[in-house]
């Protein structure tokens, strides 16, 4: 570009003076490029390449690259196209490369096939790549088509496979189906049968049982019947359609007779069985009873037996003949076992429940009944007694159950019970001690009392005897009165009986005395208290009260003075000790003294006593 450059002169004066002129420098390098490398792409829209990323160049200048253009077509087509690259410095200068992006068709052509149907003719067809063809496609465009196999000589289908070839080589398949017809239909001929029904009860047949000669004037490719399985529905005569079909799908009917006989006897199963009889001694069975699943090819018409009815004559094992007839009039036997057996419980009813009381002095009663026989749907029952006592027998107190059992033939029981209550109506006795009067031992409250047991005496001599008041025999008793009481019980009946025991206390308590000091107080006056003189007096069942004589002293008692503690307990027994109480005085007197004025004689001297300075004095 152009550069101006300005020089100024100045003097010593101050004065300036300048000039200008342009430096002008000229760019004259081309830029340098080098192009992204060749492409080989595929084709992707339709038959060109769009979307072609081709790279970056590399692009270089002294002063600066300005622009990097290039003249690639939006769609490349099939082939090589030479893209020129274009870089433009800042001066203009320029400079060009060149870049091969060749584009390759490998999209293969879509091969739409269809079915064909073609007649045989005169025994052979010769078919077109075009018959086949449904309209296949290519993304350019489609070259040759070809069809293999394209000549067929019989009737049938077969599978041919069409090939399709754009014009970049690119083949394309698909596949169809060739069918070759013929128009001229067989002649249908039958035959009548009869079939035999097998042990399922079913037969088959096959379509060329029931053909007579049947012909075409090509191939006769199936025959089929309209019925070729029978059950025993289909017994007797049955019109069946034969069908005769050709190579080229041409058809003829014609009907035969087919009937169908069951000459299979059915299969007779017996199972055996247990019944029961009833309350009367029979019971009878049906033929369905003993049959175990006696099945036929067809229908069981009919089940009999020959034994039906049964009584207690035949409790047991009974052979039975079961007879098993079909529709068809076949028939088969089997046997079976009939066990007869007697499950009715025999009946037995026992007298009503007796209530007596006991004979007198005897612990029980002789008490007499009827005693209970069974009967049963059958003979031969037997009747025992399993519990209690035979009738006319000494009964106990209490209650006795009495159960008789009855026994049939079969082993079936029943029972029933009654219950014999001896009641006890003796009422028993009962004696006890007589009082009992004891001391007790010194420093104790109380004393341990031994006494008999009370005698009791009753019928049945199981009689309870119970304490019910007072302590046990060998116990504490405490001081005073304590009554001991018992009761005597059987079957109901009480009885009692009472006695004291008695504990005395005639031990005197324990005085114990201590020496106290008082102090007279303003009036001259002091008091003792029992307490204060009394050292720990003890009694083993307890002190009731204690007393002191004398307790008021005065100041005529100044000094020692003896008392006595007495001490008693809560039976009046009572102990005494004696103690000294010091009476002290501590209390000062009173006085009131007076000024006074004397006057010395001759001597130098003067007398004054007590009375003269004091006026007034007191004292407790």
């Amino acid at each position: 570009g152009s550069t101006n450059i300005v020089y100024t002169a100045s003097d010593a004066a101050g004065n300036i003076s300048t000039c200008t002129f342009t430096v002008t420098v000229v760019d004259a390098t081309a830029p340098t490029i080098t192009c992204p490398a060749n492409l080989n792409t595929f084709t992707n829209a339709g038959c060109t390449a769009t979307g072609v990323v081709l790279g970056s160049p590399v692009a270089s200048d002294n002063c600066g690259v300005a622009s990097v253009i290039n003249d690639a077509p939006a769609a490349f087509p099939i082939g090589t196209t030479m893209v020129t690259w274009t870089v433009t410095d800042q001066a203009g200068n320029s400079n060009t490369c060149v870049q091969s992006v060749t584009v390759v068709d490998n999209v293969s052509p879509v091969a739409l096939c269809q079915d064909l149907t073609v007649n045989l003719g005169a025994g052979s067809v010769t078919i077109t790549p075009a018959q086949v063809n449904n309209g296949s496609t290519d993304n350019c465009s489609i070259a040759t088509m070809s069809v293999m196999p394209s000549t067929f000589n019989a009737v049938g289908s077969y599978p041919v496979v069409l090939t399709v070839t754009d014009g970049s080589g690119n083949i394309g398949t698909c596949n169809a189906t060739v069918t070759v017809t013929d128009l001229q239909p067989p002649v249908a001929i039958c035959q009548n049968i009869t079939v035999s029904l097998n042990a399922s009860g079913t037969a088959t047949i096959a379509a060329a049982q029931i053909d007579g000669g049947s012909t075409d004037n090509g191939t006769i490719v199936s025959m089929s019947a309209s019925q070729t399985a029978f059950t025993c529905a289909d017994l007797g005569a049955n019109n069946v359609t034969l069908t005769v079909t050709d190579d080229g799908g041409n058809t003829d009917q014609c009907v035969a007779v087919v009937t169908v006989v069951d000459n299979s006897a059915p299969t007779a199963v017996c199972q055996n069985i247990t019944i029961n009889l009833n309350a009367a001694g029979t019971a009878s069975i049906t033929a369905a009873q003993v049959d175990g699943g006696s099945t036929d090819n067809c229908t069981i018409a009919s089940l009999n037996v020959n034994l039906a009815a049964f009584t207690c004559a035949h409790l047991g094992a009974n052979t039975v003949t079961l007879t098993v007839t079909d529709a068809s009039g076949n028939s088969s036997l089997c046997s079976a076992t009939v066990t007869v057996v007697d499950n009715i419980n025999p009946a037995i009813n026992c007298p009503a429940s007796i209530v007596v009381s006991n004979d007198a002095g005897a612990c029980g009663a002789i008490v007499n009944y009827a005693a209970p026989v069974g009967t049963d749907n059958c003979t031969g029952t037997t009747t025992t007694r399993t519990a209690g006592l035979a009738s006319g027998s000494l009964f106990p107190v209490g209650i006795t159950t009495v159960t008789h059992v009855v026994t049939d033939a079969s082993g079936n029981t029943a029972q029933c019970s009654f219950t014999v209550t001896v009641n006890d109506s003796e009422a028993p006795t009962l004696t006890c001690p007589s009082n009992i009067t004891v001391f007790a031992p010194a420093a104790q409250c109380g004393a341990i009392v031994n006494y008999p047991a009370p005698v009791a005496t009753d019928n049945c001599g199981n009689a309870t005897i119970t304490r019910t008041m007072g302590p046990a025999s060998g116990s504490v008793f405490p001081m005073g009165n304590t009554t001991i009481a018992y009761e005597i019980t059987q079957g109901g009946q009480t009885n009692s009986c009472f006695f004291t025991v008695t504990v005395v206390d005639n031990t005197a308590p324990t005085a114990i005395c201590q020496n106290v000091t008082v102090h007279l107080d303003a009036s001259g006056n002091a008091s003792v208290i029992a307490a204060q003189v009394d050292n720990g007096s003890n009694d083993a069942c307890g002190i009731a009260n204690m007393s002191l004589s004398p307790t008021a002293f005065t100041c005529a008692n100044v000094g020692p003075n003896s008392v006595a503690l007495t001490v008693t307990d809560a039976s009046g027994n009572m102990s005494t000790c004696n103690a000294v109480v010091t009476v002290i005085d501590t209390i000062a007197p009173t006085i009131v003294c007076n000024n006074i004025t004397v006057s010395l004689a001759g001597n130098g001297e003067v007398v004054v006593n007590a009375a003269a300075v004091a006026t007034a004095s007191a004292d407790n």
